[in-house]
């Protein structure tokens, strides 16, 4: 009898990675990415869960961005059209589902946003800061 040695990669084969809808793991999911304040995860998750953190980063940018848009005395949809980049990622549309957290941001997401206002960098630097 031959037994083959089992890696990591053996065991724990996955085909979906860390894809979640983001706001399903926020206890109120009708406060994601409308109150400056953390929120409070679903039951039997932590706050050491990276797809808690990355759901709460989201939250806080997506926070951050629409109180900024708010302070330029814009709308979404008037800051976006005033964007000068031709990317099919930053349609309404799918912006609006980002900071409902329906669905999740991507690293450029966090980068076009980031760019745009300080305060969004300074919520990514601090939740990588963060240990």
């Amino acid at each position: 009898m031959q037994s083959e040695k089992q890696t990591i990669r053996d065991r724990t084969r996955s085909t979906t990675g860390f894809a979640f809808e983001p706001r399903t793991l926020c206890a109120v999911p009708t406060v994601f990415g409308r109150s400056s304040a953390l929120f409070a995860a679903v039951d039997g998750l932590g706050g050491g869960d990276p797809r808690v953190r990355a759901a709460q980063l989201q939250h806080r940018v997506a926070n951050a961005v629409r109180e900024e848009i708010l302070a330029g005395g814009q709308s979404l949809e008037e800051h976006l059209a005033e964007v000068d980049l031709n990317l099919p990622g930053l349609s309404y549309d799918r912006m609006i589902r980002l900071l409902r957290g329906k669905t999740q941001m991507q690293l450029a997401d966090v980068l076009f946003w980031a760019d745009r206002f300080g305060r969004v960098r300074a919520v990514v630097v601090e939740e990588l800061l963060r240990s």
